[in-house]
């Protein structure tokens, strides 16, 4: 399948970009060329004051918050960390009536099957697409991890929805669908699950997920023949800067959480870091590792680059440390001996983070 490369828009700035309105007041109020770190404080409480900030924000190395959106919206990219909707459902800022998968004694529901139209009567904070009234759609994608994966609507736009969501390495994104769709063995695979067709179907899921001018269906089954345009790359990489006020890494699943609970003030829960999702994250083993490991999505990792940064920039943004992480796990039910074993890897700044020696463990998606 021919694709057209796009190496100009591969050059664009990274991070969030400017709010709208009450950017230009605060901008002329601190002159565009003033560096000083108290003039970008200003500049910041600016924005929130206008009520105009969509992005995280914090000053480098500061301990601020961002205020929690009274409504959000959650774009749920497969394979990038279906776990995430318990983050969310259990909050009591967002639910009127959170949801609940963990006991105090710390039994939790693994595979709890939540559907959409409990979300949107129990949590009027989160923003449940309106795709999943329809009739057209199965019983899988009424649920709400499912329907959640119907891609950017035109209603978050029309609405300024807050965005939240998780990115991947597309590499490990694809590694990981491969494996839940296709056998291991060989012999036991049909044509879907040819290699070279597989990959290929994939490129450009992010971009489509969040760039496409229509409806994008769970896995992006619907986007297999669709390549992607130059249109569509600037149009998600315009989305992930502005309309995103929270990004997390899947292979960095509990400084991603520990993350979200810095920036917003919200309680650490022992759901956050349970894998509370039947399908697993996969690693290929054996000879059929290389093909996957050798192949390139450059339309997706120019999305990835943009989510890392913006990522790894809100972890010095709010100070968040492989200490306070620790601390989070003791408030979610950690025993102190667990919490003292865990190692966060190369995740953390190294200027917040003490020094480790091996991965943290990555969370699964669907």
């Amino acid at each position: 399948m021919a694709r057209a490369m796009l190496p100009l828009l591969f050059a664009l700035p990274l991070g969030p970009a400017p709010a709208r309105g009450g950017a230009r007041a605060a901008e002329e109020w601190c002159g565009l060329e003033d560096p000083e770190q108290e003039c970008e404080l200003a500049r910041v409480e600016m924005l929130q004051r206008s009520g105009e900030v969509r992005g995280a924000v914090g000053a480098a190395g500061g301990t601020g918050r961002a205020k929690l959106p009274t409504q959000l919206a959650w774009l749920h990219i497969a394979k990038c960390g279906a776990s995430f909707m318990y983050t969310l459902l259990e909050l009591p800022e967002l639910c009127r009536e959170p949801f609940t998968f963990c006991s105090e004694e710390g039994e939790c529901d693994h595979e709890p099957a939540v559907q959409a139209e409990d979300v949107r009567a129990q949590c009027p904070g989160i923003l449940v697409p309106s795709v999943c009234n329809t009739q057209r759609i199965t019983a899988l994608s009424r649920r709400y991890g499912w329907c959640a994966e119907y891609g950017f609507r035109k209603e978050y736009d029309s609405k300024s929805v807050n965005m939240v969501g998780f990115f991947r390495d597309p590499r490990n994104r694809v590694i990981s669908e491969y494996k839940g769709r296709c056998p291991e063995d060989p012999d036991q695979r049909d044509e879907k699950c040819d290699i070279a067709t597989f990959i290929d179907s994939r490129k450009g899921c992010m971009v489509h997920l969040l760039g496409y001018d229509g409806t994008v269906e769970p896995h992006c089954t619907n986007m297999h023949a669709t390549d992607v345009t130059t249109e569509e790359l600037a149009r998600a990489r315009k989305r992930l800067a502005e309309d995103f006020v929270f990004v997390g890494d899947t292979d960095c699943w509990q400084a991603s959480i520990c993350l979200f609970n810095t920036m917003f003030g919200t309680k650490c829960r022992r759901a956050q870091f349970e894998t509370m999702d039947h399908s697993g994250s996969y690693e290929w083993t054996g000879t059929v590792q290389s093909p996957l490991f050798d192949f390139r999505d450059e339309f997706d990792e120019a999305i990835w680059r943009q989510a890392k940064e913006i990522f790894e920039q809100n972890l010095l943004r709010f100070n968040v440390s492989a200490a306070s992480c620790r601390a989070c796990l003791l408030e979610a039910g950690w025993s102190a001996g667990d919490v003292d074993q865990t190692d966060f890897g190369t995740c953390l700044p190294s200027q917040t983070s003490e020094k480790v020696s091996y991965p943290q463990t990555s969370e699964e998606g669907s």
